[in-house]
């Protein structure tokens, strides 16, 4: 249908609100492309392994699975992002998306480090029970934590304009 919309002489795009959709896909055609040469299709279903050891010289094998990297706090935050940016500028809501995806990956990366800091240092049932409670916290914690941030020091200034 876009090849016969060329050949007619018809612009391939016929509205300017379908860029930011063809920019998205765009980009996960680029991504899907150059996945194949960072990692495998097994490393992506099966996990990671590290090895960590403790003061005494012993190894404890930790497992880091699809589940335990936080794609959890990326859908909270999505359906908080639903609410939270209803009614606000274009800017506004790029700033907002951006600090508060960024901080959530960060969230996510220091929580796995703590569990493989506790894993090392204290052992394997304080690391599973930071693992199941703690992470958990931390992440409703950075989500109570972002939007008061964001209420108070990004849309505040927006909505004085």
């Amino acid at each position: 249908m876009l090849a016969a919309a060329a050949i007619r002489g018809r612009p391939l795009m016929t509205r300017r609100d379908d860029l930011p959709q063809m920019t998205l896909l765009v980009a996960c055609c680029l991504t899907l492309l150059a996945l194949p040469f960072v990692t495998t299709y097994n490393d992506l279903l099966t996990g990671s392994q590290i090895v960590v050891w403790d003061g005494g010289g012993h190894a404890t094998n930790l497992f880091i699975s699809w589940n335990c990297i936080g794609w959890q706090s990326l859908i909270l935050l999505g359906a908080s992002f639903v609410l939270g940016l209803r009614g606000l500028s274009a800017e506004a809501r790029l700033q907002v998306f951006t600090v508060g995806l960024l901080g959530t990956i960060l969230v996510n990366l220091v929580r796995v480090a703590l569990v493989c800091v506790l894993a090392a240092t204290a052992g394997r049932t304080p690391a599973v029970l930071f693992h199941d409670y703690a992470g958990t916290l931390m992440t409703v914690g950075w989500l109570f934590a972002f939007w008061f941030a964001a209420q108070r020091w990004m849309l505040a200034a927006s909505d004085a304009d």
